[in-house]
């Protein structure tokens, strides 16, 4: 879904129509926490947080990606495509393809190639890309279920520091609307790190135990988890900019998996680093910030640069890169 509404829409609008689909996910945080709140029984929990899934089934009705369909030479159904979206909002759109010829034996033998993610790892400067998201996505797993994790040792209660945290992706979504078009994409990921390192400060030093300062500690997680939401918004709009479409579902498929290992292996760090001190997890933020702050380095910046559409864009991301530098 994130990768099709990218695909709809200019690259002005990219920021604001990607986030607005991340505040979904705040709202299912939000949910679960009150559903575990109230009800005790797993069974029932199972059965309240599942039923929300059936209106998946509206993603049916979902139109196909007009890029993908001319990137496909598939003119006629992109064509189709754009005569919907034209008169469902009452603004009919000039279709300037042509739309016949699609079917055509000739047509077909002129149709481009077939690109997979497996072509990354083909040429050295697509490998490295390829690898550096995927590692950004690794630690900022880790992060993220960390500090989830954590929530227990920051103190009050856990039901109301994780409602609080899934309501702090609401002002994350609008950091994220704002600051990528106006200061690059990759100076807001950085900048966005520096900030959980700094407002992990306050929660590491602070006695664990000490009534007087929860409400800061509480404070600080809140920070920690609205910048951080900032960072993981910026980093998907990101590694959407920077794959073109011949593989951008792969592509950001593939790459997000480092968010799912990130998150299967943070219990095990969390446990074996919390044997040196309870604030060690917070610690291993921090670090994980500076790694994900070296890698983002590598990126290329996208801010105003038209979506990729043919695989061999690829590598103009890359040298239009260095040209800046």
């Amino acid at each position: 879904m994130y990768v099709q509404v990218f695909e709809f829409v200019l690259p002005r609008h990219r920021a604001i129509t990607s986030n607005l689909v991340q505040v979904s996910y705040a709202v299912a945080i939000y949910y679960l926490a009150f559903i575990a709140y109230l009800v005790r029984s797993w069974r029932a929990t199972l059965l309240y947080t599942t039923l929300p899934c059936v209106l998946s089934i509206l993603a049916l009705g979902f139109y196909r990606s007009p890029r993908w369909l001319i990137l496909k030479q598939q003119y006629r159904e992109a064509a189709e495509v754009f005569q919907k979206l034209g008169k469902f909002n009452k603004r009919p759109i000039q279709v300037r393809f042509q739309a016949d010829n699609d079917d055509s034996d000739e047509h077909k033998t002129k149709s481009s190639k077939t690109y997979t993610i497996l072509d990354c790892f083909k040429h050295k400067q697509t490998l490295v890309i390829f690898f550096t998201i995927l590692l950004i996505q690794y630690v900022s797993g880790v992060i993220y279920y960390t500090m989830y994790l954590e929530f227990n040792n920051i103190g009050g209660s856990t039901y109301l520091v994780i409602a609080l945290a899934a309501t702090a992706d609401i002002p994350a979504m609008f950091l994220a609307s704002y600051f990528p078009d106006k200061y690059g994409r990759k100076k807001s990921f950085i900048a966005s790190l520096i900030i959980i390192g700094l407002c992990v400060a306050p929660i590491v030093f602070t006695p664990q135990n000490y009534a007087k300062v929860v409400l800061v500690r509480t404070a600080a997680a809140i920070a920690v988890k609205i910048f951080f939401s900032f960072s993981a918004d910026v980093m998907m709009l990101w590694t959407l900019e920077i794959f073109p479409t011949a593989i951008r579902t792969q592509g950001f498929v593939m790459t997000t998996m480092g968010l799912s290992i990130g998150s299967a292996t943070a219990p095990f760090v969390v446990e074996y680093v919390r044997t040196w001190a309870y604030v060690a997890p917070f610690i291993v933020i921090v670090a994980l910030c500076f790694i994900g702050i070296v890698l983002s380095l590598l990126l290329p910046e996208t801010l105003g640069v038209p979506a990729r559409e043919k695989f061999e864009d690829f590598f103009n991301t890359v040298r239009v890169d260095a040209e800046k530098n």
